[in-house]
């Protein structure tokens, strides 16, 4: 490349290449893309797939194995990612649980509902 100096009053910038006539759009046609030109690794699920897997992970001891299982896989970037989802799904749901619950034991122990909860010291 030749060294030029840009600050230079006398620079012009390189003149455009006129083989395409300029003013009009240039119609290219498009490329035919499937799912299966894709790697394995970034195919994207299907809505079965996501039900399946909603459902799988809400079997009381299977759910959560194959919950920690996907959550760590690198076999699908998008199953890895719905079940992260999951995980941050059932923690807020703990925590609304929890509130609620604490919510509930504080308004009974205030009103007297409980009766007089003994105090150990």
């Amino acid at each position: 490349m030749d060294e030029q100096n840009y600050n230079q009053p006398n620079w012009q910038p390189p003149e455009q290449d006129s083989s395409e006539p300029q003013g009009q759009p240039v119609y290219r046609q498009p490329i035919p893309f499937t799912k299966e030109m894709l790697p394995p690794q970034y195919r994207p699920l299907s809505a079965w797939a996501y039900f399946g897997y909603t459902i799988l992970f809400n079997l009381p001891l299977a759910g959560i194995v194959f919950l920690i299982i996907f959550s760590f896989d690198d076999e699908n970037i998008n199953r890895r990612s719905f079940a992260r989802s999951y995980w941050c799904v059932l923690l807020l749901g703990a925590v609304l649980v929890l509130s609620v619950v604490m919510f509930i034991l504080i308004a009974a122990v205030s009103t007297g509902i409980l009766g007089d909860l003994p105090y150990y010291y």
